[in-house]
């Protein structure tokens, strides 16, 4: 301890400056091995969900001219329990449904037909059937037509602490139809 000609304290050991600062240490430290411990949890709570994706009917199918290729409107039943997934470090689930093929310009194709955010364990299965697909399936040509076509179901976990992890089904195969096919004619 230092002290001046006047004998008194230049460093006060325990002024308020001093407190806050060690308080505000201990709760960071405390708070980065907590979130540490969080992520760390993860291999030992992961569950595989359960996914099935069945396709109902391609409602529309058409030459986009305007895009400069196919573009189809389907509809799908889904199955979707994502609960064995959900643990206490999960924040929410992003859900999607996708469609894969090949084509002559790219030899794999995804294209996202519908999507969900799962907040809360509760909302975690999902079972609808006849779903109208959000999005067209489009392709960047022509290559749609007689097109084998595998549908699949993934899914991303944002946790509270650590990684994004997630993956997919294995999907269901299907055939686009020959011809083009126009909403009223079903």
């Amino acid at each position: 301890v230092s002290t001046q000609s006047t004998g008194q304290n230049i460093f006060k050991m325990n002024n308020v400056q001093n407190r806050a600062n060690a308080l505000f240490t201990f709760t960071s430290t405390l708070m980065f091995v907590l979130l540490a411990l969080n992520a760390a949890t993860r291999p030992f709570l992961h569950r595989e969900p359960t996914l099935g994706v069945q396709l109902n009917d391609v409602v529309a199918f058409r030459r986009n001219y305007g895009a400069g290729g196919d573009a189809a409107l389907i509809t799908f039943d889904l199955d979707a329990d994502l609960t064995p997934t959900w643990n206490w470090n999960t924040k929410q689930m992003f859900v999607y449904v996708f469609v894969e093929y090949a084509s002559k310009k790219n030899v794999v194709n995804q294209v996202v037909v519908w999507d969900r955010i799962v907040q809360s364990k509760e909302d975690a299965h999902i079972v609808e059937k006849e779903i109208k697909a959000e999005y067209l399936l489009a392709d960047q040509g022509y290559h749609l037509k007689n097109a084998d076509v595998k549908m699949r179901v993934g899914w991303d976990v944002t946790p509270i602490a650590g990684p994004l992890y997630g993956s997919q089904s294995k999907g269901a195969h299907f055939t686009m139809p020959l011809d083009y096919v126009s909403a009223s004619s079903g």
